[in-house]
């Protein structure tokens, strides 16, 4: 885990979720350090320009390192917008983990929509109930997922909510 990062956490091989690097050395030691192959960005332009920072100089920093990177920029605090942009978010992830990439999902600081987003493609693409999902990503990461939005989304995708009791038929 690079040390530079603050709230990196690698759930598994393929996935890893925290906050957004910050300063060039962040960048190389993600790569580098933590295998990290792509990166899915959550910042909007608010979180961006809030920092000093353009999407282009950040994704120019990504390249830099040999990182495949994707936005799909989701405003901070916004369950509204997040449900809006859920199923780009796991795209992108998607894709990358298809291509046989280690993705790297972040937003500011780790805690709301990169989690929420790793939780719903554990629950889409694995096929792990929601409940499941939830638990295996914050029992490996301290996060605050917008459990309302994934509840939503899960049921309009026809995807379980909760894991089968033991014993029930």
């Amino acid at each position: 885990m690079p040390p530079v990062v603050e709230h990196f956490t690698a759930l598994d091989g393929a996935l890893c979720v925290g906050s957004h690097p910050h300063a060039p050395e962040h960048f190389t030691a993600l790569a580098r350090d933590a295998g990290v192959q792509a990166v899915v960005s959550l910042q909007s332009d608010e979180d961006l320009a809030s920092r000093g920072l353009s999407w282009n100089l950040v994704w120019q920093l990504w390249t830099r390192v040999g990182v495949a990177a994707t936005r799909v920029p989701i405003s901070d605090f916004d369950p509204v917008d997040l449900a809006r942009r859920l199923d780009g978010g796991v795209a992108a992830v998607a894709a990358h983990v298809d291509a046989g990439r280690r993705v790297f999902i972040h937003c500011n600081a780790g805690l709301n929509r990169s989690p929420s987003v790793a939780i719903a493609f554990v629950a889409l693409h694995r096929g792990v109930p929601l409940d499941l999902a939830t638990t295996w990503v914050m029992e490996r990461h301290r996060a605050m997922p917008y459990q309302d939005v994934l509840v939503r989304w899960a049921r309009d995708r026809g995807l379980p909510l909760r894991a089968p009791e033991p014993g029930a038929r």
